[in-house]
């Protein structure tokens, strides 16, 4: 079975699997815990020092790694260009990843700046006292 491994709020995730079922692939979707899951997507990506990012497709003991690779994968298993000329998107790819990492900066920021955000952050992760 092949799984992918995301966060449901990344746009590199909703990227990966909008690549997937346009291209008419089944697949099993696991939600990522950032910091609790961590390890064992080190362990499952051997990789046990460097940087580690989802989404991450699991492909009969292989893995394709981030949402432009798993949507090259969609499109050469079923053929043709389902997706298009994806060699020709790619400027675009670059200056979409460099919007998407300004978005989740200003996220961040913002949500370092209120306890509120924080604290439905953690909601249903960490049990209350």
């Amino acid at each position: 079975m092949i799984t992918l491994l995301g966060l449901h709020y990344s746009p590199w995730t909703v990227r990966a699997r909008w690549a997937l079922d346009h291209c008419g692939i089944r697949y099993r979707y696991t939600e990522y815990l950032p910091g609790v899951g961590e390890p064992l997507l080190r362990l499952r990506m051997r990789r046990l020092r460097g940087l580690v990012q989802v989404p991450v497709l699991f492909v009969d003991g292989a893995m394709v790694a981030g949402s432009h690779a798993i949507a090259r994968y969609a499109a050469e298993r079923v053929g043709g260009a389902p997706l298009g000329d994806l060699t020709a998107t790619e400027r675009w790819e670059v200056l979409s990843d460099a919007a998407c990492h300004e978005g989740r900066l200003q996220v961040i920021r913002r949500s370092l700046a209120s306890p509120r955000a924080q604290e439905e952050g953690l909601n249903g992760v960490v049990p209350r006292f």
